[in-house]
C-alpha cells in the first residue's frame, strides 16, 4: 500500500495480511483431516491451548489461559495439553496463525478471542475441531475505543470466527446474551462456563512481607483498592465522585476515609488523563493513589490491606478482581452491571451503574459497620469457594468432551 493511502485504507491491507495463513500448512492439515472424516479419535489427543496472550500486558485473559494450562493436565491425563505461541516469542502474525490452527497431530485446537484486531486468531475453519473463548464484547458495545470501520472489521470477523468454532465458550450468563444479540441469532453452540479463582489464593505469598510491598508503593494503613486498567468503560471517574462524595461526608462526621488505591494497567490514554486530572482536584488530592499494574504479590498485599474492593465498572465479561478479593475475605462494593451480579451473587453490595451516591453510600455502610464488613467477607469467601479454576477446567474439558466424540466437521 503506497504511502499516500489513507490511514484506515492502510490498516485495512494490514489486518488482511495479517489474516493469510500458510498455504503448504493449511494443505496438509485438509488433508490430514480427510484422511480421518469418519474415524475415530485417538484415546490419547493432542489439544492446543493458544498462549499469544502471554506476551501483551498481564491481564485476566492470561489468567484464563495460564489456570487452564495448571488444571487440564489433571482433568484429561489422557491427552496431551500443550500451549501453542509462548515461550515469549511474538506469534501474533500469519505465520503464527498457520502453525497454531494447523499443527500436526493436534486434534483440538483452542483459542481465545482477546481483543480487537481478530486477526490472530481467525480463521478456525482449517483446524479439525476448535473451540473460541470470548470474554467480552465491549470493543464493540463501546464506540470510544475505535472509529465504525474498525468496529465493523471486529464484528465480522467475530462472527466469522464464532461461525467456523465447533464450540464457543463465554465466562457468564451476560456475554452470553451479548453476543446472541450481536448475532441476532441463537448460537446453539455457546457454553457458558464461568472462571475461577484458586484454592487458598495468595497463602503461598507470607502476609509478613505485605508491609514491605506496600510501603514500596509509599502506602501506609488502611486503604480503599480499585483493581482495574483503566479504560473508560470500567468506571473510574464514577469510583472518583463517589470517593469525593465519601470523604465530604464522613469528613461532615469527624471520621477519617482511607485513601483510594487504583492499581492496574494504564491502556486508554483519555482516560488515564481523565483519572490523574480528577485526582488532582481540590478535595481528592493527595487522597488517591494511582500505582499501574503490580505483581501478583503486592495485588494480594493490597487485597488484605484493603477496608473494601470497589469495583464500578458500566461493562465485563466477568470480573476476576471481584471474585479474588472475596477469596482472600475483602469486602466488596460494586456495580450492578453486565456479569457482575453473577459473579457477586448475594457476597457484595450491588448499587446502580453510574450512581456515584449511591457507591459513596455503600462504601461507607462497610466502613461504618464491622458487623456488615464481617458477613460480606464471610460470604465472600464462601462464594469463592463454588468458583474455581479447577471447576473451569473441569467445565471446560466437558466441552472439548463434545466435540471429541463428534464425527470430524466436513471439509469443503
Amino acid at each position: 500500500m503506497r504511502r499516500g493511502a489513507p490511514r484506515g485504507a492502510r490498516k485495512l491491507a494490514r489486518l488482511a495480511r495479517t489474516a493469510a495463513l500458510d498455504v503448504a500448512a493449511i494443505a496438509g492439515r485438509l488433508s490430514a483431516g480427510r484422511e480421518a472424516r469418519g474415524g475415530t479419535v485417538d484415546a490419547r489427543a493432542t489439544i492446543s491451548l493458544e498462549a499469544a496472550c502471554f506476551t501483551r500486558p498481564p491481564s485476566g485473559v492470561a489468567r484464563y489461559v495460564a489456570a487452564l494450562a495448571r488444571h487440564l493436565p489433571a482433568v484429561l491425563p489422557e491427552h496431551t495439553i500443550e500451549l501453542r505461541g509462548a515461550g515469549g516469542t511474538d506469534l501474533r502474525g500469519a505465520a503464527r496463525d498457520a502453525r497454531a490452527v494447523t499443527a500436526p497431530g493436534t486434534a483440538l485446537h483452542h483459542v481465545t478471542w482477546q481483543d480487537f484486531a481478530g486477526h490472530h486468531n481467525w480463521p478456525l475453519g482449517w483446524a479439525p475441531r476448535s473451540v473460541l473463548t470470548v470474554h467480552d464484547l465491549i470493543n464493540l458495545e463501546h464506540p470510544d475505543y475505535h472509529p465504525g470501520w474498525e468496529r465493523w472489521w471486529y464484528g465480522r470477523t467475530l462472527l466469522a470466527a464464532c461461525r467456523d468454532a465447533q464450540r464457543v465458550i463465554v465466562p457468564s450468563r451476560a456475554t452470553a446474551a451479548a453476543l446472541t444479540r450481536f448475532a441476532g441469532a441463537e448460537l446453539p453452540h455457546l457454553r457458558v462456563v464461568p472462571h475461577g479463582v484458586e484454592p487458598g489464593f495468595g497463602d503461598d505469598v507470607p502476609a509478613s512481607g505485605d508491609a514491605a510491598a506496600l510501603e514500596r508503593l509509599g502506602i501506609h494503613g488502611e486503604l480503599l483498592l480499585c483493581v482495574s486498567t483503566l479504560y473508560a468503560h470500567k468506571g473510574l471517574t464514577t469510583l472518583l465522585d463517589a470517593y469525593a462524595s465519601l470523604r465530604e461526608r464522613r469528613a461532615a462526621a469527624l471520621l477519617a476515609t482511607p485513601p483510594l488505591v487504583l492499581a492496574g494497567e494504564p491502556l486508554w490514554e483519555p482516560t488515564v488523563r481523565a483519572v490523574h486530572a480528577r485526582a488532582s482536584e481540590p478535595g481528592l488530592t493527595g487522597h488517591v493513589k494511582v500505582v499501574g499494574h503490580v505483581g501478583e504479590d503486592t495485588l494480594v498485599a493490597l487485597y488484605r490491606r484493603a477496608r473494601v474492593l470497589v469495583f464500578a465498572s458500566t461493562a465485563e465479561g466477568f470480573g476476576l478482581p471481584v471474585l479474588e478479593a472475596m477469596a482472600l475475605g475483602t469486602p466488596v462494593v460494586c456495580s450492578d452491571a453486565a456479569s457482575l451480579p453473577e459473579v457477586a451473587g448475594d457476597a457484595a453490595l450491588l448499587v446502580p451503574c453510574g450512581d456515584a451516591e449511591a457507591l459513596a453510600a455503600a462504601i461507607g455502610r462497610v466502613l461504618g459497620s464491622a458487623r456488615l464488613a464481617s458477613s460480606l467477607a464471610e460470604r465472600g469467601r464462601e462464594r469463592a469457594r463454588t468458583l474455581t479454576w479447577s471447576a473451569c477446567a473441569r467445565a471446560t474439558a466437558a466441552v472439548y468432551g463434545e466435540l471429541l466424540a463428534e464425527p470430524l466437521p466436513e471439509v469443503a
